[in-house]
């Protein structure tokens, strides 16, 4: 009966630092690769944004060319003071 029990132990306590040595090249791989798409992946983010505001600023400076009044709205007339002679 003690034989089961023992058996997988000691597989366990052989194979585990193997498979460790094995498996670890490949997970640290793994994450070097996923951290390099992700910054990848960043960089074209922040490309896009902005390129996105150029094109806005480009269009708002071609609508402020193409209608002035409605751009920059003309301030109403400022009023005269009216002095009270009275006093």
């Amino acid at each position: 009966m003690v034989a089961p029990v023992v058996a997988p132990f000691v597989i366990g306590f052989v194979a585990g630092p193997v498979t460790l040595k094995l498996v670890k090249p490949v997970v640290r791989g793994v994450i070097r690769t996923s951290v390099a798409i992700a910054m990848e992946v960043k960089k074209v983010a922040a490309q896009a944004g902005e390129e996105l505001q150029d094109l806005a600023a480009e269009v708002t400076a071609e609508m402020a060319v193409a209608q002035p009044e409605k751009a920059a709205p003309a301030k109403p007339p400022v009023k005269a003071k009216q002095t009270s002679t009275a006093r």
